[in-house]
Parts: C-alpha cells; structure tokens; sequence
C-alpha cells in the first residue's frame, strides 16, 4: 500500500506536535515529513528537562535567601536601618511606589 500525501492541514497539525515546539519538521527528499528519531526526541526532553530543573532550583534559591533574610531580621532588627523591601510582598510595594493622582487645593 503506497504512503498517503500529506495535506498542508497535517503539516499544520505536526509543526504543532513537534517535539521542538513551534519549529519545522524536517522533510525527506521525497517531500515526506520527517518524524523525528528517538533519539532527537531524548536530546529534546532533556534538553526541557535540563531547564525546569534549573528554574526550580533557581526558585528555592530565590526562597531560601528570603527567609534567612527574615529570620536574620526577626533576630536583630536593630543591625537593619529598616525593614530590608525583600520581605514585603508585590502589593505592598506597588502600594508603597503609588503615586497620588489627585492634588488637594486649600479653600479660601
């Protein structure tokens, strides 16, 4: 039985599947779309799970400097002129950064 033709909504659909995301399967001689080797499908995810690995641990990083900075600062407040702005939350800084849109004129 002969290979099918490929339309260009199956291409569509596997540049969509491919492993490396948005980019293009290669294609044969033939013009056949490639599938990519077991192998290239290895490198990929390791390659994937090579990245979220270090975003984790770049996180807990991130985390663990946080809280030896607040315990460091529940310890001994006086060593800090103020409150290191690490420890307070994205609200509380947006809301220290806000600026006034309105100006009080006095009455006569």
């Amino acid at each position: 039985m002969p290979p099918h033709k490929v339309t260009s909504k199956q291409a569509k659909m596997s540049v969509l599947s491919s492993p490396q995301g948005n980019q293009l399967l290669a294609h044969t001689s033939r013009g056949r779309l490639r599938r990519p080797t077991e192998k290239e499908n290895y490198r990929v995810f390791e390659t994937q799970s090579t990245v979220r690995r270090q975003a984790t641990k770049d996180k807990k990083l991130e985390k663990q400097k946080k809280r030896a900075l607040k315990v460091t600062y529940q310890e001994n407040p006086d060593d800090f002129e103020k409150e290191p702005s690490e420890l307070h939350s994205d609200a509380d800084r947006d809301e220290d950064t806000m600026v006034c849109s309105f100006v009080l004129f006095p009455t006569t």
